[in-house]
């Protein structure tokens, strides 16, 4: 491993850590001002997974993210650098979130393809089972509808 594989294998880590504790501030970290994140959910049914542009947006929808589930786990079940790329790490994520209001669970896996350039994040690609989050967000909508009275 090349030490530039090093640090982005450190960087990886501690934006998993990071997730994995809820802490906004410690996965915004690293990175760049300009992040470009994509996430393969319509955010008009599971907004906790909208893409965002930018540090800014990014941020609000990790606290919307943070807001909506307790993070019970949240771990990389395999990190590699890329060979043709040393700048691009992909990650197998595997997660277990309950939603804080109907106490449901989330549990599943998605993979991280991460970018970086100058010690920084600059892309991040969420690829989900996005039927399977889309049909989450819906079940808890429904349910949540239904004990408000407003079925």
């Amino acid at each position: 491993m090349t030490n530039n594989s090093n640090e982005i294998l450190r960087l990886v880590k501690h934006l998993i850590s990071a997730w994995s504790l809820g802490d906004v501030d410690e996965t915004m970290r690293y990175m760049a001002a300009n992040i470009d994140y994509f996430v393969n959910v319509d955010p008009r049914i599971a907004p906790f997974a909208a893409s965002a542009m930018g540090a800014g947006a990014l941020r609000k929808r990790l606290q919307l993210l943070f807001n909506t589930f307790d993070i019970e786990a949240f771990f990389a079940k395999d990190i590699k650098i890329s060979d043709e790329d040393p700048a691009v790490a992909r990650v197998n994520i595997a997660y277990f979130y309950r939603e804080r209001t109907t106490r449901e669970y989330l549990e599943g896996r998605f993979r991280f393809i991460i970018r970086f350039e100058d010690g920084k994040i600059t892309q991040i690609e969420e690829i989900h089972d996005s039927s399977y989050v889309e049909a989450f967000a819906r079940l808890v909508g429904m349910m949540r509808h239904s004990t408000d009275g407003t079925t």
